[in-house]
């Protein structure tokens, strides 16, 4: 076979073997007791009036919450620790509509059968309670998600059931005031749904999104599904987006008018089988929440999961794949692999929460738990990052080329090069696999994205003299190469 040489850029693959970019400095990062002497963890960081609220849990005779506040140089201005007479009190998530108070919700229960509630509390900048209401419900009512519909208007999601474990649910939207009062409920049809996120997107739409059963029983599959409400809860359209044969919700987001969809998945039988390890996916979808296309990162590790990906800016989503070791994926708009970056310190068992926040100066601040062995306690661990963008601009840059030579796993044939008013990307291996080609400027910015089969054509009339880089991407690998467009 004869030697083709080109200029490729370095290739990075979406696996496990894929070759990170050195980690990220921290402005800080430290262990702290919030429940003293006892295990807590963070679950959420939210940046707020100028600081840092950290949302955690913690465990003694039973589950209590904890919340602490601090400065962006990691100063502690108060922390609190929250137990009530139920057996179990959590804060599933922090929100907050300006620098005078902010809301935590979660679950109360005080049997593990069918007491199950949800509660909205509401706090001042010390940390002082304002209010907190519980919803009694007969049966349980399990809180996943509190999302803002208006300046005084929440939306709460929840699903509710006979009691805890069963196969059907009722999944539950509730608008409620900043008041705590319910204005109104919308209880959805009984079937196998979970719900665990609620968006407000701004084309009239919420979004639902969860995980589903496909049978009763033990025998059965997993979707990911969502719903798509109109503002007055009015049921639009449902759809299952799930490709693999078990796909689990993870989290979404809104970016561009598009949504993004995290699942785990995995094609094989979910559960009992112990080698069904997921992997971490995304998914662009239009307003209705149908694919437009997807892409796998992360690793196949069963104790692995995506959280919630954030918008660093209009050209970057933030993806963390938790677990194994915390990892951090920056993708752009077309689900194109950026950069890839652990967040681990040497000498210590440390992990960040899915639900970290970014700073008006583009730093990370996250919480989690910190463990220096299994002899001691977990605590919590909170940090904060350097610039995320400074840190692309100087460790991912895409853009580093050398000369290298195609091998046979490479069957990709790309011509003409140099090329003019056309370039065509052709698979010399398969007729019938699925690429995806994007072409890239020398600043970065994506071109032409076009999905082929075989062969695919682009048009380049329209585009000015210089170096290009073409990234063709299949379900085996991804192979960047570099070419010239001549007038």
């Amino acid at each position: 076979m004869k030697k083709i040489i080109l200029l490729i850029i370095i290739v990075f693959s979406f696996s496990s073997s894929i070759v990170a970019q050195p980690p990220l400095n921290f402005d800080f990062n430290q262990r702290v007791d919030i429940y003293d002497g006892f295990s807590d963890i963070g679950t959420q960081s939210l940046y707020w009036n100028s600081g840092i609220l950290n949302l955690g849990y913690c465990y003694s005779s039973h589950f209590g919450t904890t919340i602490s506040f601090y400065d962006t140089l990691g100063n502690l201005n108060w922390k609190d620790t929250l137990f009530y007479s139920q057996n179990y009190f959590v804060g599933y998530q922090i929100i907050a509509i300006n620098n005078s108070s902010f809301y935590l919700a979660g679950i109360v229960w005080n049997d593990t059968i069918t007491q199950y509630d949800i509660f909205l509390a509401k706090y001042n900048t010390n940390g002082d309670s304002i209010y907190y209401k519980v919803y009694p419900e007969t049966g349980a009512n399990i809180f996943t998600a509190i999302q803002m519909f208006s300046p005084d208007t929440f939306l709460l999601l929840s699903y509710w059931q006979a009691q805890v474990n069963i196969d059907t649910s009722n999944i539950v939207i509730s608008k409620i005031d900043t008041s705590g009062n319910i204005i109104t409920t919308l209880t959805d049809i009984p079937d196998m749904k979970k719900g665990y996120g609620i968006l407000k997107a701004g084309n009239n739409k919420i979004y639902v999104g969860g995980t589903l059963k496909t049978n009763l029983g033990t025998n059965y599959h997993v979707k990911a599904f969502i719903n798509v409400f109109d503002y007055d809860l009015n049921l639009i359209t449902r759809t299952y987006p799930s490709l693999a044969l078990n796909e689990r919700f993870k989290a979404f987001n809104l970016w561009n008018n598009n949504l993004y969809l995290t699942t785990d998945a995995t094609d094989f039988f979910y559960p009992p089988n112990p080698n069904a390890t997921p992997k971490s996916r995304i998914g662009k979808m239009d307003s209705l929440g149908n694919y437009i296309h997807y892409s796998d990162f992360g690793y196949f590790c069963f104790t692995c999961g995506s959280g919630t990906p954030k918008v660093l800016n209009e050209n970057c989503l933030i993806l963390p794949i938790i677990y194994s070791p915390d990892s951090l994926f920056f993708i752009d708009s077309t689900l194109n692999l950026i950069c890839k970056t652990n967040v681990d310190l040497p000498n210590a068992t440390c992990s960040m929460s899915s639900n970290f926040d970014i700073l008006p100066s583009k730093k990370l601040v996250g919480t989690g738990y910190f463990s220096q062995d299994a002899t001691h306690s977990n605590d919590h661990w909170i940090f904060l990052t350097e610039n995320i963008e400074e840190y692309l601009n100087t460790n991912c840059n895409m853009m580093s080329v050398i000369e290298n030579e195609i091998h046979d796993h490479s069957y990709y044939l790309i011509y003409p090069t140099p090329f003019n008013e056309f370039l065509i990307v052709r698979n010399q291996k398969y007729s019938s696999k699925l690429f995806n080609v994007s072409l890239i400027n020398n600043l970065g910015e994506n071109i032409i994205s076009k999905t082929g089969v075989y062969e695919e054509k682009l048009n380049t009339t329209f585009l000015k003299e210089g170096i290009y880089f073409l990234r063709i991407t299949d379900s085996e690998q991804v192979n960047v190469f570099k070419t010239i467009k001549l007038n």
